[in-house]
């Protein structure tokens, strides 16, 4: 995938606390929330919500996240928004539906370690 721009999204620190219980060795944010996002837009319906998704007037603590993503992908993002969504509230979404949909990372075995992820 040819990396043609970055979507930025700011997420609150829980958020990001979240997200980097389930990163193990070598793991980026940027992927986990591509990955989120790439998983909305298979299951997301535009045409099905009747409300838009709408900025908070304020985040609290937060972090500011970059993903590279292609031209393409960042097209087929904005072809699942409707009017009146916020592109970055769409993007915390998805990032709060992977979480709920995935296992309790306190439950499953992720690598931390080179040595871990290499032994067998």
């Amino acid at each position: 995938m040819g990396k043609d721009k970055d979507i930025s999204v700011t997420a609150p620190i829980e958020l990001v606390e979240e997200i980097k219980a389930y990163l193990g060795y070598g793991d980026g944010k940027a992927g986990w929330i591509r990955e989120a996002i790439q998983q909305r837009m298979d299951r997301d319906d535009p045409d099905a919500r009747d409300e838009p998704c709408e900025a908070p007037e304020s985040l609290g603590e937060s972090e500011q996240i970059s993903v590279p993503v292609s031209q393409s992908f960042d097209e087929r993002v904005e072809e699942h928004l409707i009017y009146g969504d916020s592109k970055a509230e769409w993007i915390r979404e998805a990032i709060r539906q992977r979480l709920e949909r995935e296992p309790d990372p306190e439950t499953i075995d992720i690598p931390q370690t080179a040595l871990e992820v290499h032994s067998d």
